[in-house]
């Protein structure tokens, strides 16, 4: 083989590698679904790519498609997404926030018309924030988005947007802990006062929140479940049951189960879920909650310890762990879900990264579960 074929056919095999595997996802996807203005039932799923770049799966209502989100100015790689849309004056508007390697938090955004990328920066006396969360929500006729992430200085900080500008804050940290890591924030609206809740592991070993009560923030420290000296990765949700509030706060146990704090509307308890057949570790919670014929349910899927996605759920009597399997043979990790209402059936989207980077997502359609390959770009 001469020098110029033996070139041009690594160069091609180069080629081909690097077009293979640009767009596998590196990092936890995070999900959101709305229904758009023709009525079509839309599903954005954003994650970090290993090009470094925002990569997004959607569903536009027919087929499914992969765009390549690219990178803000003066950052070279993004990863952990955190996504929420919203209406505003008629258009659909789609916040992807992210980590930028630079360690400021940046946002790709969907205006109604065209997608932008804007830098956020970073807090006073702040060099880094990672995992961003956010939740956004109307008060007095404003559109409010708070974005909660973790500072390397330990603290919670939070840039939000007033309705009229972006700001950021400091939370500070609880006490008896340096720092805390892993927030998940909810919000909802109690006797007309608007709440947040914002849960995080922290360093102590503790679930800790921190909370606004309508008036003020506040620093609670939620301690661990028997068994366990320390929580890690919460997975928030919450819901009204019987006109009582209810709030789930599922984690990984540092003896490998899924913990559970929970408001029952009333006061404050831990439950161990335990571990589901066959793993002896779930991690990486992600929970979600819905109403189905007046009985309210709840999932909590999980990366298990043998590669499997697993899933706590309560049917509205009993608590069940079930085994999702494997997407075709490979490991899963990183579970992220999502659920809507579409013609009047109950649809679970829960998408990962498959252990050959490809995104990956369990579903169910209102009759069964099933496993599809979302591939790369």
């Amino acid at each position: 083989m001469t020098l110029i074929k033996r070139t041009s056919l690594l160069l091609s095999l180069s080629l081909w590698l690097l077009a293979s595997s640009a767009f596998g996802i590196t990092s936890k996807p995070s999900e959101i679904a709305y229904v758009d203005a023709a009525g079509n039932q839309r599903i954005y799923s954003f994650a970090g790519g290993n090009n470094g770049h925002l990569v997004v799966n959607y569903w536009d209502g027919f087929s499914w498609h992969w765009a390549d989100q690219g990178l803000p100015a003066g950052s070279p790689a993004v990863t952990n997404p955190s996504a929420i849309t919203y209406v505003s004056g008629g258009n659909q508007m789609i916040y992807a926030f992210a980590q930028g390697s630079m360690g400021h938090l940046v946002v790709n955004y969907w205006d109604g018309f065209n997608w932008h990328w804007a830098d956020q920066g970073l807090p006073a006396g702040v060099s880094e924030v990672t995992n961003p969360t956010a939740i956004t929500y109307v008060s007095g006729g404003h559109q409010l988005i708070y974005v909660f992430a973790a500072a390397n200085n330990g603290h919670l900080v939070v840039n939000y947007w007033d309705g009229f500008a972006w700001h950021w804050a400091d939370q500070g940290i609880p006490a008896g802990t340096p720092g805390i890591s892993n927030p998940s924030a909810i919000t909802y609206l109690s006797g007309g006062s608007q709440r947040i809740y914002i849960f995080a592991a922290a360093l102590s070993g503790h679930l800790v929140v921190n909370y606004w009560d309508g008036s003020a923030w506040h620093w609670a420290d939620q301690g661990v479940s028997a068994g366990s000296t320390m929580v890690y990765d919460p997975s928030v949700i919450t819901y009204t049951s019987g006109g009582l509030q209810r709030i789930y706060a599922f984690a990984q146990g540092s003896n490998g189960h899924l913990v559970v704090n929970y408001w029952d509307g009333s006061a404050w308890h831990w439950a161990d879920q335990g571990v589901s057949a066959g793993s002896t570790i779930v991690s990486y919670p992600s929970a979600i909650t819905y109403v189905s014929a007046g009985v309210q349910r709840i999932y909590a899927f999980a990366q298990a310890s043998d590669g499997h996605l697993v899933v706590n759920y309560w049917n509205g009597s009993a608590w069940y762990w079930a085994d999702q399997g494997l997407a075709d043979g490979y490991l899963f990790s990183y579970p992220s879900a999502i659920t809507y209402l579409s013609a009047g059936v109950q649809f679970i989207y829960v998408f990962g990264e498959a252990s050959n980077n490809n995104l990956v997502v369990n579903y169910w359609n209102g009759y069964g579960w099933y496993w599809a390959d979302q591939g790369t770009m």
